[in-house]
């Protein structure tokens, strides 16, 4: 009140906490997700494919793992010219990589025209839209016509 000294309140030492006021005096407490601006919760991961100016092959694949949890929000494709249709593999980490019997897609993302495509729908594309930290997934390069690069990215919020 007016005139009472101020209540001293403990700094937190780590970054994953903050000062939020809640009902009666501010607290520091852990920081949560929904605490976060919708820019600061969205991750992408994705391959991109460069033939150096030679036509892309049909069948290259790109492994990586997954560092991050987060439900797959949207996707993109982009082209330098032709068409390009991609495949993703997705598997628990563990001892093996994934294999075509671990697509997540049931219709694969594909451009046939203009240079670059974007979904923000992706449960017609991916039957699964549950990535799990950890996961190796493995973009293919399903089918392509004369494009010499091409790029499937996927947009999960956290």
């Amino acid at each position: 009140g007016a005139g009472a000294a101020p209540a001293s309140i403990a700094a937190s030492t780590t970054t994953t906490h903050g000062l939020f006021a809640t009902a009666g005096a501010p607290a520091f407490r852990a920081l949560a997700v929904g605490d976060l601006p919708t820019a600061a919760k969205t991750r992408s991961f994705g391959a991109s494919f460069d033939g150096a100016g030679v036509a892309l092959a049909t069948g290259t694949a790109v492994p990586f793992t997954i560092a991050f949890g987060c439900t797959i929000s949207a996707w993109s494709i982009s082209v330098d010219t032709g068409t390009a249709t991609f495949d993703v593999w997705k598997i628990a980490t563990g001892t093996a990589i994934p294999t075509v019997t671990n697509s997540i897609t049931s219709t694969k993302p594909a451009i046939a025209s203009n240079t670059h495509l974007r979904d923000t729908s992706p449960s017609g594309e991916f039957s699964s839209l549950a990535v799990t930290a950890g996961d190796i997934v493995i973009v293919k390069l399903d089918a392509v016509a004369s494009a010499t690069k091409a790029n499937l990215t996927v947009e999960c919020t956290l």
